[in-house]
C-alpha cells in the first residue's frame, strides 16, 4: 500500500492530481496541514478500490481544504453536475473513502461522484456551500449505490433560519437560490445509503433524494431509484425547509432515532412512490420561529407533509411508532394547500399504521407580536384523505381535536389516549420522559412490523409510547430488498 503525502497549496491541484493517478486499492492519499485551495477540481477518474481495500483520501489534523469561488445561483433542475467546481471528482470509480476533511466555503459542492459505488464519507465537516456531497448516475443508470455518509457535520449558513425569507430561496429566480441544497444530494442512484451520527444545522435541506427530468424522460423506472436508506441517529437543527426530502420516488427507507430541533417540514413525502416507509424512536421539538426577525409569513410547517400522490393500491406499507414530537404546527399538513385549484387542496395517507406516538403541543404562552405558539393547533390541515388501510392506534397527547378530526373520517382510535399538558417532563429541552397522567398512560401495545417481502417484525411488551424510556427494545432491523 502506497502512501501520497500531499503538500497544501493553491491555484492548480498538481500533486493531488498525480497521487489520484497512481492510486491503487489500500493506497492512502493525505492532505497535510495548511491551506489547500485550488481553482480546478481534482478527479479520481476510472480508479477503484476494493472490498476492504478502498482508496482513501484523508486529511491531517491541521487540512483546510477552501472553496476558490462564492456562491453559485442554480435556474434549473436543483443538483449541480460535473460542470461545475468541486474540490474532489470522482467519476467510474468503486470503493473509494473520503474521512476527515474539513471543507469551507466549498461552492457550489465539495464533492462530486458520478457513475461509482461503494462510497463512504466519514468524520468530514463542511460550513458553506450548496451542497457537501453529490452524488449522481448518468445513462445508462443502475450503477450507483452503497454509499456512507457516517459522522460528519454541515452548516450552511447562520442567516437561513431567522433572515432569510423562505422563498427568497425556494424559488429560482431569487437572490438567494443558491442556498437551495443539503448536505447530500443524490440523483438517479439505486439506493443502498447508510445515513448515520451526523449533525446538519443551519441549512435550507438534510438529504435531498431526487430523479432528475433527463431519467424521467428516458427511463422512467422509479422502482430501481431511491431504494433502501438506512437514516439513523442524526441530529438536524435550523432546517428551514426539509431535514429529509425524497422526490419521486422511496422505497424501503428506515428513518429512527434521528433529533429534530427548530425544523420547517421534518418528512417532506409529498407526491414519493413507493412506500415501504419505517418512521420510529424519533425526537422532536422547536426552541424558535422560522423566519422570527423578517416576519417571513412561511413560519408554519409540518412533521409530514403529504398531498395525493396519486398512488396505487399496491403503494407499500407505512410504520409511524414510538415517536415523540412537541409540536407548534399541524403534524400532518397538505404541501398543496396554495393551490388555487380546490381539487388540489387534499392529502392522503394509503396503507399507514400510526401507533405508539406521543404529541404533545404548546399553547401561546410566549409572548410578543408574533408569539412561537399561538395555538390551538389542529393536527391534521383541512383536506386529508384515507384511501387504502389505515390504522391509528394509542396516540397519548394533549390534542383535543385528534380524535375528532379522526373521527370524522370514520379513522377513531379504539384505544385514544387524551391527557392534559405536559405529557413530557421538558419537551421544549429534549427531554421525553412520560410524566404525570401521560406517565400512567403510557403502556404501549404489540404492533407488526411488515417488511416488502411479507416478513415481520414483532415488537414486544412491555415497551413504553413514545421515543423515551424503551432502552433495550427490540427495534426491527433494517433490511435491504
Amino acid at each position: 500500500m502506497a502512501d501520497f503525502p500531499i503538500e497544501p497549496g493553491w491555484g492548480v491541484p498538481t500533486q493531488l492530481r498525480e497521487a489520484l493517478g497512481k492510486a491503487q486499492p489500500g493506497d492512502v492519499v493525505r492532505l497535510l496541514p495548511g491551506e489547500h485551495r485550488y481553482f480546478e477540481p481534482a478527479t479520481l477518474m476510472r480508479r477503484s478500490g476494493a472490498p476492504g481495500k478502498p482508496i482513501v483520501i484523508r486529511a491531517e489534523r491541521g487540512a483546510i481544504v477552501r472553496g476558490y469561488a462564492g456562491p453559485v445561483p442554480h435556474l434549473e433542475w436543483n443538483l449541480p453536475d460535473g460542470k461545475d467546481w468541486a474540490f474532489l471528482r470522482i467519476i467510474d470509480s468503486d470503493h473509494v473513502r473520503l474521512e476527515d476533511v474539513y471543507f469551507a466555503e466549498c461552492w457550489p459542492m465539495a464533492v462530486f461522484a458520478e457513475g461509482s459505488s461503494h462510497l463512504t464519507f466519514s468524520n468530514c465537516t463542511g460550513v458553506g456551500g450548496t451542497f457537501l456531497f453529490v452524488v449522481r448516475d448518468r445513462p445508462p443508470y443502475g450503477r450507483v449505490r452503497e454509499i456512507v455518509v457516517d459522522g460528519c457535520s454541515w452548516a450552511q449558513d447562520p442567516r437561513i433560519w431567522a433572515n432569510i425569507p423562505w422563498k427568497w430561496i425556494h424559488d429560482n429566480d431569487r437572490l438567494y437560490n443558491y442556498l437551495d441544497g443539503g448536505i447530500l444530494g443524490t440523483g438517479d442512484i439505486v439506493g443502498d445509503v447508510d445515513f448515520t451520527n451526523n449533525l446538519v444545522a443551519d441549512c435550507y435541506n438534510g438529504l435531498v433524494v431526487d430523479i432528475s427530468p433527463e431519467f424521467r424522460r428516458i427511463s422512467g423506472n422509479y422502482a430501481q431509484t431511491n431504494r433502501n436508506f438506512h437514516i439513523a441517529h442524526n441530529t438536524f437543527e435550523r432546517v428551514r425547509d426539509n431535514p429529509i426530502e425524497p422526490e419521486w420516488h422511496a422505497f424501503n427507507w428506515h428513518i429512527h432515532h434521528n433529533t429534530f430541533v427548530d425544523c420547517h417540514s421534518w418528512f417532506s413525502l409529498d407526491n414519493v412512490r413507493g412506500g415501504w416507509w419505517t418512521i420510529y424512536a424519533n425526537r422532536g421539538y422547536f426552541r424558535s420561529r422560522p423566519g422570527s426577525a423578517i416576519g417571513d409569513g412561511h413560519s408554519i410547517g409540518e412533521a409530514f407533509k403529504l398531498t395525493d400522490a396519486k398512488q396505487p393500491p399496491e403503494f407499500g406499507r407505512v410504520f409511524v411508532f414510538n415517536n415523540s414530537f412537541r409540536m407548534r404546527a399541524p403534524m400532518f399538513g397538505n404541501a398543496n394547500d396554495d393551490e388555487d385549484d380546490p381539487n388540489k387542496r387534499f392529502y392522503e395517507f394509503r396503507n399507514w399504521t400510526v401507533a405508539d406516538n406521543a404529541f404533545e403541543w404548546c399553547g401561546p404562552a410566549d409572548g410578543g407580536a408574533r408569539p412561537v405558539c399561538q395555538g390551538p393547533v389542529d393536527p391534521f390541515e383541512p383536506g386529508v384523505r384515507f384511501p387504502g388501510e389505515t390504522r391509528f392506534d394509542r396516540t397519548l397527547t394533549n390534542a383535543p381535536r385528534w380524535q375528532q378530526q379522526l373521527a370524522a373520517h370514520g379513522q377513531a382510535e379504539r384505544a385514544h389516549r387524551y391527557v392534559g399538558a405536559p405529557i413530557f417532563a421538558a419537551g421544549g429541552g429534549g427531554d421525553f420522559a412520560l410524566v404525570g397522567e401521560a406517565a400512567h398512560l403510557g403502556a404501549a401495545g404489540a404492533l407488526a412490523i411488515v417488511y416488502p417481502d411479507g416478513s415481520e417484525h414483532t415488537l414486544r411488551v412491555p415497551r413504553r409510547i413514545g421515543a423515551a424510556d424503551n432502552d433495550g427494545a427490540d427495534w426491527p432491523p433494517f433490511k435491504e430488498f
